[in-house]
């Protein structure tokens, strides 16, 4: 919030002072710019120099290192990509720290993990709550409409 004073000038006159405050209202065309810009600032604090996410590409060399993919993102939904739970439960706390440092907190109804090929147990959780676990079986006629197009 930006807190500014102001005058006004009127009939050769001026006014008192008077407070102006401005905010990023929701609405605001200037708001879904800065909330990816937030969300990417989280991301990449919660994910730096950790070995963590799904690697796409081997190590090549010391100057051609692995390539990860952590996660995937799409206006406000994030798709984070672990190869374990575990690994998952560390990633999902530690971006729910890094989101409480900056005011935002997340969704917990809105939270859902899915695994393929591994035991959803234990379930992960935000903040001490766990989260909905999809089966594979919500997902397969995406799956099946990737591999058609």
């Amino acid at each position: 919030m930006v807190h500014i004073s102001g005058l006004l000038f009127m009939y050769y006159c001026i006014s008192d002072p008077f407070d102006i405050s401005t905010e990023v209202l929701q609405g605001d065309v200037l708001a879904p710019f800065l909330f990816i810009i937030v969300v990417d600032y989280l991301l990449n604090k919660s994910t730096h120099e950790i070995d963590s996410g799904i690697v796409t590409h081997q190590r090549q060399s010391r100057r051609h290192p692995a390539k990860v993919l952590n996660d995937l993102d799409f206006t406000d939904d994030i798709a984070l990509l672990k190869s374990t739970l575990p690994r998952a439960q560390v990633q999902l706390t530690r971006i729910a720290v890094a989101a409480e440092d900056v005011g935002l907190i997340i969704s917990i109804p809105k939270t859902e993990y899915m695994t393929s090929n591994c035991d959803p147990d234990p379930t992960l959780q935000v903040y001490g709550s766990p989260t909905m676990c999809q089966t594979s079986n919500t997902w397969d006629p995406w799956w099946h409409l990737a591999q058609v197009t």
